[in-house]
């Protein structure tokens, strides 16, 4: 008798199995193993039927939106070397977790917090808590990773022009492009106005997925406009709450008033508390 609840638990196993050879590095190698590994990889993510959903479904779920891959996560890797990164709407934080393993410079952050268990290769890791427009406004980086934004949401529309307007100069974006799954025609036209498609990283898809990795440059020259920045957020002020953070809120609260000349409430000294330096 067919049972879904054991059909559940066998794509359940199958997802994870999927997750933990597709990041071994000897994936993304020359090599007989490589190909060999690669190539059962391949075989199980073009597979079309009921039970293949259930495990796309299952991996979506519990690891990723993209299907990550030690390919994938090298070639994001390669690209940012020595520039730091700042993830949005990081979800699990999975890809994050794996850059972050391999000496990248990126915080991930979404507007639910998650600490990873402590676990090779994510422990200690964690997604910061804190909504994307924040996140842009409290950190200066170079590059903006967006990954498999919501479909028909305008919020990734408005973080990625705001990225743009304070100063990122890069964007890594995977999802599906512009009539799929992800974002909304706004996204896809600020991507095409203002920024330049510099290059794409090799990546591998479920069926019926059509997501890709690029990175665009941005066109505009980086503003020194304070409008875009919130002053609750500027390094000093989060350095001198990390530095004094054994205080009781009420005291730095008004400290931060008496040597920034700003009014901070509970909330986001607890906020910059959390963030650290």
């Amino acid at each position: 008798m067919f049972s879904f609840q054991k059909a559940s638990e066998i794509a359940d196993r199958a997802a994870t199995e999927l997750f933990e050879v597709a990041l071994d590095e000897r994936v993304s190698y020359d090599g007989e193993l490589s190909k060999l590994i690669r190539q059962r990889i391949e075989t199980e993510l073009n597979k079309k039927g009921s039970f293949e959903y259930m495990i796309r479904g299952s991996y979506n779920q519990n690891y990723s939106w993209p299907f990550l891959d030690a390919t994938l996560i090298e070639g994001i890797r390669n690209f940012l070397k020595s520039k730091s990164c700042l993830s949005v709407m990081s979800g699990k934080g999975n890809l994050e977790a794996q850059l972050l393993a391999r000496c990248c410079d990126i915080v991930a952050t979404d507007k639910i917090g998650l600490k990873h268990p402590n676990t090779s290769p994510t422990s200690g890791f964690v997604v910061r808590e804190c909504d994307a427009i924040k996140a842009v406004r409290m950190y200066d980086k170079e590059v903006i990773l967006i990954s498999w934004p919501p479909y028909m949401d305008s919020i990734a529309a408005k973080v990625l022009k705001f990225a743009l307007q304070t100063g990122f100069k890069y964007v890594i974006y995977i999802g599906e492009g512009q009539d799929g799954c992800c974002a909304t025609d706004e996204f896809f036209k600020i991507l095409s106005d203002m920024t330049t498609a510099v290059t794409e990283i090799e990546m591998l898809r479920f069926w019926g997925l059509w997501d890709f990795c690029t990175v665009y440059k941005s066109k505009l020259e980086k503003t020194s406009d304070v409008k875009f920045r919130s002053r609750l957020l500027n390094k000093k002020i989060r350095s001198f709450i990390f530095h004094n953070s054994s205080l009781k809120n009420k005291i730095l609260k008004k400290l931060v008033k008496k040597y920034f000349n700003v009014q901070l409430g509970k909330k986001h000294i607890n906020f910059l508390k959390s963030v650290g330096e």
